[in-house]
């Protein structure tokens, strides 16, 4: 009975992500990530090519599933570096490496 159940909240879920992804709108634009995202428009000109790119950037829930990997990388397993990211004292660095000298007098010049 326990094996039945959960197959079918699997095939829930699964059928359920299915529909969503089909009812919500595409979004050309990732405020969360800042970037493009994969378009319809794209997906038909190189189908096969691009239909990986398309159904990851289209997924429901998306940016909410990014933030729960975070802090579950954060919080429970306690990693220091993320995605070449820190946190520490409630600031949020970027690492960069190598280091761009140019970029680095740039900034100081500002």
């Amino acid at each position: 009975m326990k094996e039945k159940i959960i197959s079918v909240l699997f095939v829930v879920i699964l059928f359920g992500f299915m529909i969503l992804g089909i009812v919500f709108k595409d979004r050309n634009i990732s405020n969360y990530e800042r970037r493009k995202l994969t378009t319809v428009e794209e997906l038909q000109e190189d189908f096969f090519e691009k239909l990986d790119d398309y159904l990851t950037d289209q997924f429901p829930f998306r940016d909410n599933f990014i933030s729960l990997n975070s802090l579950y990388n954060r919080n429970i397993l306690f990693n220091k570096e993320y995605n070449n990211v820190y946190i520490k004292n409630n600031y949020i660095i970027d690492k960069n490496y190598p280091l761009d000298e140019k970029s680095l007098d740039n900034f100081i010049k500002k």
